[in-house]
């Protein structure tokens, strides 16, 4: 789950450097603040490439007795 309280233009890579998102080419985000379901997202960077502040708070959901705190399983 994320809950987009503000948003700027990002890059955002895998763990490799490869570019996964660039928002700059897409759309810009809907009316905000939103909150969206999204799958966990695997080890990456975030960089902020626009001139206003990103504020985004994401929680994973994991299943009732998952004990593995991140770690794969």
């Amino acid at each position: 789950m994320h809950h987009v309280v503000s948003w700027g233009d990002f890059v955002r890579r895998a763990a490799d450097e490869t570019v996964l998102v660039d928002s700059r080419a897409g759309s810009p985000a809907s009316v905000l603040p939103s909150v969206f379901w999204g799958e966990p997202l695997a080890p990456h960077s975030l960089e902020n490439v626009g001139a206003t502040l990103i504020h985004i708070v994401s929680v994973e959901v994991k299943p009732p007795g998952d004990l593995s705190h991140g770690k794969d399983a």
